[in-house]
């Protein structure tokens, strides 16, 4: 890209594609050009520059797309990791949920053992003695 941003710095921004103001930019500008160039002419729109200006807007153009196309392919690359690492989340926190509910089992069945059948140890609150 030529720009002034490096590849690594776009890589690691978490909004690759709020740089696509500046590729717009260029776009917007090449095409004012040409139409502030051919308002008052009957002549077709190329046919008012020359062929180094041609060739120039012509290279601005290609250098826009280059950069709108990187920027697409990081932002891309970007969704596909968040679309894994969600998966992977969502897989670990299905994992806890089960892990949790399995917990609970043993500890209701543990509240059950512990309450059931002939080892309660009532109190007679009347008398302060063990039953």
């Amino acid at each position: 890209m030529r720009s002034d941003f490096t590849l690594e710095e776009l890589k690691k921004d978490s909004d690759p594609l709020s740089y696509v103001c500046h590729s717009v930019s260029k776009l917007k500008m090449i095409a004012n050009v040409i139409q502030t160039n051919c308002v008052y002419t009957d002549r077709p729109p190329l046919e008012v520059f020359k062929a180094d200006d041609v060739r120039a807007m012509g290279e601005l153009i290609e250098d826009a797309a280059i950069e709108i196309e990187t920027l697409v392919d990081i932002a891309e690359d970007q969704g596909h990791d968040l679309w894994h690492e969600n998966r992977d989340l969502k897989g670990t926190l299905e994992n806890l949920q089960a892990e949790t509910t399995e917990l609970k089992k043993q500890l209701e069945q543990y509240r059950l053992q512990e309450y059931d059948g002939d080892d309660i140890i009532r109190i007679d609150s009347r008398k302060g003695v063990a039953l």
